[in-house]
């Protein structure tokens, strides 16, 4: 119920099913695109306006549809390949998984896809990948593409299908109650779903971590997660973890909340950019730091560090965490190092004082 053409689009029950009517913001407003379930006694035939006209019937704003700029059938495939990659032939987007446009993720699934091969494509191209690396690509991916899948074909279903369970449920779901109480839920969580933020790698075997144990609970940030999504100040401008890898090179990133953590990693920067070097020449490798004290307006990472003569301290860029309790909440861990790779994922998380693993994972990337 109510209205649907404020700009808002509408979902709603029909004849036959399910439709939903979305404004095209380009023209203001003026087109709309209608996807509907049909009725089984059209099953087969070709679609036509009265057919659109008889579903714009059932909403209680009445309008009447003219002037079609397309309009078909298509039918819903919900199929995904064994594997995304077989020798040097590779799978993405649509090529990879086909399913239900219920939530509109075929586009960033898509992408997704193809910004986790792009880099390890690279990596093989300039000879410098391990014999293992394109394999993670599918390793990683089918399981995204697989959840997708399910997930889609479940909402699909319980939308349109003629079932007595189905049917109850959105009777529930579009009463008085459900407007109130239940859909308020599901649209404020359904951003996050359809974006994909809720991906990760953590079960992949290019994710490494060396984290202290914890007594309860469990740390916010694991190396497979996207690397969360914090405001920063720099001398020179605002900024966010975003623009650190913005970028095709992959980002160490040394995290802290005090100067004297701050020293620390700095005196083993060295060490780790020794450890990195393969990774230096060939994808490339940025380095950050980002801090949650007080720092000086014209403050450099050589202020930070004792052994401010070493180069590798005065190459990189610094960072003051704007939020402090943004950073405490996504990362959980006070000190420590980060290698975030080139699609924005955390490959490596070492804690500080822990002992450093770092070597032997570049070995699963690099020859």
């Amino acid at each position: 119920g109510g209205k649907i053409f404020d700009g808002t689009g509408a979902i709603g029950k029909i004849e036959g099913g399910m439709g939903g009517f979305f404004p095209y913001a380009r023209d203001g407003g003026a087109s709309w695109r209608a996807i509907i379930t049909r009725r089984e006694e059209d099953s087969g035939a070709q679609a036509s306006l009265a057919e659109v006209q008889r579903a714009l019937d059932f909403l209680p704003t009445k309008a009447t549809a003219r002037s079609p700029r397309w309009i078909s059938v298509f039918a819903l495939h919900s199929r995904q390949v064994e594997s995304y990659g077989s020798g040097t032939t590779f799978l993405a987007g649509d090529a990879a998984h086909i399913h239900s446009p219920a939530g509109g993720q075929g586009m960033n699934l898509g992408l997704a896809d193809s910004q986790n091969l792009a880099w390890k494509l690279a990596m093989a191209v300039q000879g410098c990948a391990s014999p293992g690396l394109l394999d993670t690509y599918s390793e990683e991916r089918h399981p995204v593409g697989r959840r997708i899948l399910t997930s889609t074909d479940a909402v699909f279903a319980g939308m349109t299908s003629p079932g007595v369970l189905s049917r109850a449920a959105r009777g529930i779901l579009f009463s008085s109650f459900g407007r109130k109480r239940i859909l308020p839920i599901l649209s404020a969580r359904a951003p996050k779903m359809v974006s994909q933020l809720w991906v990760n790698y953590r079960a992949s075997s290019l994710s490494q971590e060396v984290l202290p144990w914890k007594p309860w609970g469990s740390w916010p940030l694991h190396a497979g997660d996207r690397l969360p999504f914090l405001t920063l100040a720099s001398t020179e401008k605002s900024t966010t973890t975003l623009d650190l890898k913005r970028g095709t090179s992959f980002v160490l990133v040394l995290f802290c909340s005090s100067e004297g953590a701050a020293d620390l990693l700095l005196s083993g920067l060295d060490a780790a950019r020794e450890a990195l070097e393969p990774i230096a020449a060939g994808p490339g490798l940025e380095v950050s730091m980002i801090v949650d004290f007080m720092l000086k307006a014209d403050a450099t990472a050589g202020d930070l560090c004792s052994h401010a003569s070493s180069p590798a301290a005065s190459a990189l860029s610094l960072f003051r965490v704007e939020d402090s309790a943004d950073f405490k909440q996504k990362f959980g861990l006070k000190d420590g190092i980060a290698l975030v790779r080139p699609d924005g994922y955390v490959g490596y998380l070492e804690a500080l004082g822990m002992k450093s693993q770092l070597s032997s994972y570049v070995r699963r990337l690099t020859k």
